[in-house]
């Protein structure tokens, strides 16, 4: 019975996990920029909104982005909640290194395992102070907002810059799997039933009545 009670529950565990299925860019912001090149540092920085109709895992982030420092330095990405049109508070966070005098390229994280509810969402990436690079606009298809954080002020209007954001809807039991799950629950109802239902031993007889006895054992005294 432990046993079976053990191949159920794993069974349902595996069924109803959440699990991202058909992995693919849940934002996009297109082919890589070519407009104004913009100061990316620890003293200014962008943030681009996106909203999801459904739930979402988030596998992993990017942003198109250089250093022109000569230094390298950690990026953190960060995806915050939406406040009233800006962003708000820090939601899921995880940090990479931007290389030594990186060219214009797109660079993030993998691997990811943030899970997203639908809603607005804010996406942005934050520059240590080793890093003076280049974040330049002019997207083919632009977030639906974006703003800026320019030496420590509160979040204003932003410019147009590249992210993108893979992932994949989270996925749900098909119907045949859930009526698999209640066929499997339902047996182990049953088997209970049966094992919580079963007649009581019979009293063991009076050594002392008249009967069989097995050889070797000693005669009772009576």
């Amino acid at each position: 019975m432990r046993k079976s009670m053990i191949a159920i529950a794993t069974l349902a565990g595996w069924l109803l996990a959440h699990t991202p299925a058909h992995a693919a860019y849940i934002v996009d912001t297109g082919a890589n920029p070519s407009g104004e090149p913009w100061d990316f540092a620890d003293f200014q920085y962008f943030a681009g909104e996106f909203t999801i109709g459904q739930s979402d895992v988030v596998t992993g982030v990017q942003a198109y982005l250089g250093d022109q420092s000569g230094h390298s330095g950690f990026v953190t990405a960060e995806i915050l909640s939406d406040a009233g049109g800006e962003p708000g508070s820090i939601l899921y966070s995880d940090t990479f290194i931007l290389p030594l005098q990186s060219a214009l390229n797109w660079y993030g994280v993998s691997g990811l395992d943030w899970g997203l509810m639908a809603g607005s969402y804010w996406l942005t990436f934050v520059p240590d102070a080793n890093i003076f690079g280049t974040w330049p606009d002019g997207v083919p298809d632009p977030m639906e907002k974006y703003a800026s954080k320019v030496n420590g002020l509160p979040w204003a209007s932003g410019r147009e810059v590249g992210e993108r954001i893979a992932g994949a809807p989270l996925a749900v039991p098909e119907p045949g799997s859930i009526a698999l799950l209640a066929a499997g629950l339902m047996g182990l109802f049953v088997l209970r039933s049966r094992r919580h239902c079963s007649p009581e031993p019979a009293d063991a007889p009076d050594p002392c009545s008249p009967g069989l006895r097995r050889a070797g054992l000693p005669k009772p005294s009576c």
